[in-house]
C-alpha cells in the first residue's frame, strides 16, 4: 500500500463569502463526489472512490473570500488532478446570486 499524497490550492476571490460558499459546495458534487460533512460556516468534507477532499471558504472582508481546496489520496494522479479540477472549476465559476 502506498502513502497517501497531499495537494492543496488556494486562492482569494473578490466575491462574497455566500457567493464563495456556494460555488465552492456546488463544484465538488457536480464533480461526483458525495458530502461527508454537513454544511458548516468554512469548511466541507466531500469523497468519491478513492479522493477525500476538503473546501474551505473564509470570509476576508465583506467581498473578498480565501478559498482552500486540499485533496489527498493514496492514487497520487487523483489527488493531484482533483485539487487542481476543482480550484480550476471554483475560480472560473459564472454563478451569481439573486436577492
Amino acid at each position: 500500500m502506498s502513502l497517501p499524497s497531499l495537494y492543496h490550492w488556494y486562492s482569494t476571490f473578490q466575491r462574497s463569502h455566500v457567493l464563495s460558499q456556494s460555488i465552492a459546495w456546488s463544484v465538488p458534487q457536480k464533480a461526483g463526489f458525495t458530502p461527508q460533512s454537513g454544511v458548516k460556516d468554512w469548511c466541507r468534507v466531500f469523497t468519491n472512490s478513492d479522493t477525500w477532499l476538503s473546501v474551505s471558504c473564509v470570509p476576508l472582508s465583506s467581498s473578498s473570500t480565501h478559498v482552500h481546496v486540499l485533496a489527498t489520496s493514496t492514487n497520487d494522479a487523483s489527488a493531484k488532478r482533483w485539487a487542481e479540477e476543482i480550484m480550476r472549476q471554483i475560480r472560473e465559476s459564472k454563478m451569481v446570486l439573486f436577492d
